[in-house]
């Protein structure tokens, strides 16, 4: 393999490892309220689907606006770095 494609390899490994990251606050709070929201509807024997649904909207609402600057100061970081060194995409 030669430089360039080993370039091209470690810069899409660090947008995926950025999308994991970025990505994973999300998937945690959803996976907690939904697990907490069963366990609730379990104990009252709710069956009603937006009894899951809003608390997962609203939670994820919270927490855009909690951590949001850190995900877009780290999406236009990533952003500037791709953009920035873009000669590995043209082979330049």
């Amino acid at each position: 393999m030669d430089e360039s494609a080993i370039q091209v390899f470690t810069v899409a490994f660090s947008v995926l490892k950025a999308a994991f990251w970025l990505a994973l606050p999300f998937a945690l709070l959803s996976l907690i309220v939904g697990l907490v929201a069963g366990i609730l509807q379990t104990g009252t024997s709710v069956s009603d689907q937006s009894i899951s649904n809003v608390p997962k909207l609203v939670g994820t609402a919270l927490l855009i606006i909690v951590i949001g600057s850190w995900v877009m100061n780290s999406l236009i970081v990533l952003t500037m770095n791709l953009f920035g060194d873009f000669t590995v995409f043209t082979g330049g």
